[in-house]
């Protein structure tokens, strides 16, 4: 996990680069037409809670196992919230003994995981089926012409990495799907370095979900500006266009597969055969 956040980093920070170049030169371009009051309402201390996620690529990047850089982070974060006020302690976890009925953040955050946890298990049930049969091999077999080295086999994944974001709207879900198939694919027959299997995969679904209208990125995003008091004076499909991080995201990956920018194998052997 360590060695994936390592490597993932590069391709993170140059499309970030490439999105605040976007936002540099198209932001701030609107009328400021409406009710603005609400922005009286915002608080900059909300910004403090960016050190969270920052100490979790911290903890991930110097080896720390991922249940503990997850807890260390979410404990950060609530007592990082509890200080600064961002959180009410009554908050945290409130017990009604008249109705033996336990709520607060901590047990909201249980439940709202749990869907998640029963659907991973089926999907995972899904893609073994999958395997045991036969379904991966015959898709391998039948991209064979198309996936004769590293760089097309890496283009493959991500135009399937593509269509199945397309058909299932949860990049978690094709991410899941398409593992095995970018194992064998990448991993086992060109001998491609693990995580750079892993950052096609997540990188370009990440990509697709910002940029698929349809989708549950730009549909939450476009939510949240209605919830905000601001005008909404754009459609869903406007807002993509202007998805810079989603843009710099899939230009990165598409120059990075097409170029090598990045691409490393499991043995050096295997690196001096793919370059010969």
């Amino acid at each position: 996990m360590s060695a994936v956040v390592r490597s993932r980093l590069k391709y993170a920070f140059a499309a970030a680069a490439i999105a605040a170049v976007g936002f540099f030169i198209f932001g701030a371009g609107g009328s400021g037409d409406g009710d603005l009051s609400f922005v009286g309402e915002l608080s900059p201390k909300g910004l403090l809670m960016l050190a969270v996620p920052a100490l979790l690529i911290i903890l991930m990047y110097r080896g720390v196992h991922l249940i503990v850089a997850l807890m260390g982070a979410g404990s950060v974060g609530i007592a990082l919230g509890l200080v600064t006020g961002l959180l009410p302690f009554e908050r945290l976890l409130v017990v009604d003994m008249d109705n033996f009925v336990v709520s607060g953040v901590l047990v909201e955050g249980i439940q709202s995981l749990i869907d998640i946890a029963i659907f991973a298990m089926l999907l995972m049930g899904l893609v073994n089926l999958l395997d045991k049969g036969g379904f991966f091999e015959w898709l391998i077999n039948a991209c064979a012409s198309y996936t004769k080295d590293a760089r097309s086999s890496e283009l493959m994944v991500a135009l399937i990495d593509i269509i199945l974001c397309l058909l299932t709207v949860a990049n978690s879900v094709a991410i899941v799907m398409e593992g095995p198939i970018a194992k064998k694919l990448l991993v086992e027959k060109h001998h491609i370095a693990p995580d750079r299997s892993a950052n096609i995969l997540d990188a370009v679904s990440c990509a697709g979900m910002c940029l698929i209208p349809y989708g549950f990125a730009p549909l939450l995003t476009f939510m949240f500006a209605g919830g905000s008091g601001a005008p909404v004076n754009f459609s869903v499909n406007e807002m993509v266009l202007y998805s810079f991080h989603g843009w710099g995201l899939a230009v990165v990956m598409l120059f990075s597969m097409i170029t090598g920018w990045g691409r490393t194998f499991s043995t050096p052997a295997a690196g001096e055969s793919a370059q010969a």
